[in-house]
């Protein structure tokens, strides 16, 4: 499984995109509201500081800002791709979307932190997870 994008909508709608081989590799976008475990959205805020640090802002209020999803591409000598995408509250209260440049692991001038990508791979686990199922369940009283 090879995921293209991972991501929560600002409603929480859960919007995953990979591709999959079945004697030819077959795109697959799943997106559903049933809510994701808790490890899930921990694993996408996680990236909160580096989308500060990818995109140079020093001065972010990183608690206004809210990761919303991850883009990944696969380049032949440049390595695994990401961009970010988050939303950062203004002091009117309106929301800015921001989304960081692609970052490839063997970028020429800037490449994507070796921290980065362990926290993105992190997510990619916690995407399986919810492909296969695994999901935050409400009590069922009986």
């Amino acid at each position: 499984m090879f995921f293209t994008k991972i991501g929560i909508t600002a409603t929480g709608t859960v919007e995953i995109t990979y591709e999959e081989e079945h004697n030819n590799w077959k795109r697959v976008r799943l997106q559903s509201d049933d809510p994701p475990l808790p490890s899930f959205n921990d694993a996408l805020q996680a990236l909160e500081n580096d989308m500060a640090n990818i995109c140079d802002e020093d001065g972010f209020d990183r608690e206004m800002l809210t990761i919303r999803s991850i883009s990944i591409k696969d380049h032949d000598r440049l390595g695994q791709g990401v961009s970010i995408t988050a939303v950062k509250v203004l002091t009117n209260g309106l929301n800015l979307a921001l989304t960081s440049p692609m970052l490839y692991e063997y970028g020429k001038a800037v490449s994507l932190p070796k921290a980065t990508r362990v926290k993105i791979a992190t997510l990619e686990k916690e995407a399986t997870k919810y492909v296969q199922g695994e999901r935050l369940q409400g009590k069922l009283t009986l």
